[in-house]
């Protein structure tokens, strides 16, 4: 799976941004956003991504079932038989 880029952004202070699209090998396009609503998406892609830091789980595979003491015991019973 290679790097892909969507963009790349600019802070101008808190209420002042700039983000300019580009294409997957990161060569610039024509469209871009500014103002306020592109300091806005900034703080959105900086928060997700200390929020995706600080749950590196998520979307990683869980137990369809809860493991209990009876049924660990149950799993070694069948292992000494086997």
């Amino acid at each position: 799976m290679s790097i892909r880029y969507f963009n790349q952004c600019i802070s101008l202070g808190r209420r002042d941004g700039l983000i300019r699209y580009v294409t997957a090998d990161d060569r610039a396009v024509r469209a871009v956003l500014t103002g306020r609503l592109a300091a806005v998406y900034k703080e959105l892609i900086c928060r997700s991504a200390a929020w995706g830091v600080a749950n590196p789980t998520l979307g990683m595979p869980t137990r369809r079932r809860r493991v209990t003491r009876e049924r660990a015991a149950a799993g070694e019973a069948v292992k000494a038989t086997a």
